[in-house]
């Protein structure tokens, strides 16, 4: 060690450690692994636990979510069918031709009856109905 008067700094030689050999620490290598496995059983533990209790927090959430659709498209189909069923009313939709459209009913010899045929097999045939005069239609 020298110590410079002047400046009055300590001042080292330098330390040679190239010929220092490093050895493998048994110990240090066991306590490594005791430690990592003690984390690997912890982090195991936190899924083992965790896991399931996030699955069943959004398991419950999306219930939630469904249920609220639900109660929405129940209400919209109430209103839907009132709406129909307002619609479908003869006596209003009578109300509006004759009101807003100026429509009249007309007279009995104006209207002509027309019958639909029934989905009947390709190889029936129809009868023709007799009127009042004697010839078929």
């Amino acid at each position: 060690m020298k110590v410079d008067r002047i400046h009055a700094v300590h001042v080292e030689d330098s330390i040679d450690n190239r010929r220092v050999v490093r050895t493998r620490d048994d110990r240090m290598s066991k306590d490594l692994l005791w430690i990592g496995g003690v984390v690997l059983i912890l982090i195991g533990l936190f899924v083992a636990y965790g896991w399931p209790r996030a699955a069943l927090r959004d398991t419950g959430s999306t219930a939630g979510k469904l249920q609220r659709e639900q109660e929405k498209l129940l209400e919209e189909n109430r209103e839907l069918r009132l709406e129909r069923a307002a619609l479908q009313d003869l006596r209003r939709v009578q109300m509006i031709a004759t009101a807003t459209l100026g429509m009249r009913t007309p007279a009995s010899a104006d209207v002509i009856v027309v019958e639909r045929p029934q989905n009947l097999p390709k190889d029936s045939r129809f009868a023709a109905k007799a009127v009042a005069g004697g010839s078929p239609q």
